[in-house]
């Protein structure tokens, strides 16, 4: 055992030695992965409840993992039964969520006298489930994630209100790092050329809070909302007409299952990943005009294999991390840089002042910037300018156009550059002076602003 597990089992037993009715510490060990197990039972007395609450006995037993770093090193903890299943912030049935962020929440110095009050805590709201309070974040569901696969990034708020149901196709960008989801069309015709597309289906009802891990589960769930099984290989053969052979098929799923901090409900987005080499059998499940009834009986024969195939296959997801307004709260929201949000820039200079100036409004999210400068990029500016060795010769103006639209990624903000004297570009057309919300002189040029004092 590590210094830091001692400490905890000296807490554990420090906490048994105070009434061992109401804290027993029934068995210990120490893991092949090194963790310091601890079996325990508390008695919890009379609670306060609610409908709708976890159903609590008088007695209850956890077990509590001790990783070797504690008490840097935050415990888990979890029960030995199912009765906690499908409650909010309980991971695959028996894992206690008490949490929301370890790194701000744990305090070390506490240590399990800390967690314990923590885990208290939790009990007394889960009894009255008050879980997932309005003003709070709301636990999003749990599913098997592929770390192999690219993540999505949502942008384009969902098409339609929670509780409604919808099928269409999702424009999607595919960066080295990551795939974009940056919009939606209800039909081919819509979608612009040469995008890359996925089918998209959104339910009118929740799933789980943790999606069933095997296919026959997963797709009994389905079932409940009247999508059987010949509509699920449907949908995965028309997702595989817009997938490349040799690529995963993505299907993009919407459920009703998150919510605006007023609390209305919002869909939330979930995103299934199949085998790479499955889309030309889901290809030949679609039906053509010319064919016979044998050919579709064997289509159907086709569909039956590969459904049976997902059956006894994990069903797993890719990662996807939400960037959507109707979702996310920005961490600037009570900044006044919030001002710059949609917002026309102006700025002249892509200097030391221009080139920060810059990045920090694009992060705002405006709604155009316009760059002036003429200078280029020398290998001297790189000490206090906000440019790298690969902008070298390239104009200032340009090279920094080319970073804000690498921060914004597929943000609709226009980002112009413009490769003059900053009083030229004012001078050549005056009245588009007004079409700007805000004008940042960053020339640090006394001649620039004596021009203007004369004009």
């Amino acid at each position: 055992m590590t210094t830091g597990q001692e400490r905890a089992l000296h807490e554990l037993q420090c906490l048994q030695a105070v009434n061992q009715d109401n804290f027993e510490l029934m068995e210990r060990h120490l893991a092949s992965n090194g963790n310091f197990i601890a079996h325990i039972s508390i008695r919890l007395g009379l609670m306060e409840t609610k409908e709708g609450g976890l159903e609590l006995m008088e007695r209850e037993e956890f077990i509590v993992g001790i990783p070797q770093d504690f008490p840097f090193d935050c415990p888990w903890i979890s029960v030995l039964h199912e009765r906690f299943a499908n409650f909010s912030h309980v991971v695959w049935k028996r894992h206690l969520c008490i949490y929301q962020s370890k790194e701000i929440e744990w305090n070390p110095s506490d240590g399990l006298y800390g967690f314990f009050d923590r885990l208290k805590i939790w009990l007394g709201k889960a009894a009255i489930n008050d879980m997932d309070p309005i003003e709070g974040p709301l636990e999003p569901p749990h599913h098997v994630i592929d770390p192999s696969k690219l993540p999505f990034v949502i942008r384009k708020n969902a098409p339609v209100d929670a509780a409604k149901s919808w099928i269409g196709l999702a424009e999607l960008k595919k960066y080295h790092n990551r795939i974009e989801l940056t919009d939606w069309h209800e039909s081919l015709k819509e979608c612009p050329k040469n995008e890359t597309l996925a089918l998209a289906i959104i339910l009118k009802q929740p799933l789980p809070m943790e999606f069933p891990k095997k296919g026959e589960d997963f797709f009994k769930e389905l079932l409940k909302q009247d999508v059987d099984k010949n509509q699920v290989i449907k949908y995965l053969a028309l997702a595989s007409l817009f997938t490349l052979d040799g690529e995963p098929i993505h299907l993009i799923l919407g459920l009703p299952m998150r919510r605006a901090s007023d609390g209305t409900p919002k869909i939330h987005i979930a995103v299934w990943v199949t085998h790479s080499d499955l889309s030309k059998q889901l290809r030949d499940v679609l039906p053509e005009k010319n064919d016979t009834e044998k050919i579709l009986n064997i289509r159907q024969k086709i569909s039956d294999i590969i459904y049976s195939f997902f059956e006894k296959t994990t069903i797993t997801w890719c990662r996807v991390m939400e960037d959507r307004s109707e979702i996310i709260v920005r961490r600037d929201k009570d900044s006044p840089l919030t001002w710059l949000t949609n917002k026309k820039i102006l700025i002249l200079g892509c200097g030391a002042l221009g080139s920060w100036a810059g990045e920090i409004i694009a992060r705002a999210k405006p709604r155009l910037i316009h760059l002036v400068d003429k200078s280029k990029v020398n290998i001297g500016i790189l000490a206090r300018q906000n440019y790298k060795i690969d902008d070298f010769c390239s104009n200032k103006s340009e090279a920094l156009a080319k970073r804000l639209q690498n921060i914004l990624g597929s943000d609709k903000v226009t980002v112009e550059h413009h490769n003059c004297e900053a009083h030229k570009f004012l001078t050549e057309d005056i009245t588009r002076i007004n079409t700007y919300d805000l004008i940042l002189d960053c020339t640090a040029s006394s001649i620039f602003q004596m021009k203007l004092e004369r004009d």
